[in-house]
């Protein structure tokens, strides 16, 4: 298996990459916010 990217495909892989992070850590913070919303909701 080829580790490296190609070069003319490693800034599209690049881009890809941090988009899915980006999202990832989107929806782990919402996650967290509506988390946060219902133990509030249940504490009192």
């Amino acid at each position: 298996m080829n580790s490296l990217p190609q070069e003319g495909e490693s800034p599209c892989a690049l881009v890809v990459l941090h988009m899915q992070v980006f999202m990832a850590c989107r929806a782990f913070l919402q996650l967290n916010h509506w988390t946060g919303k219902w133990l509030k909701a249940v504490s009192q």
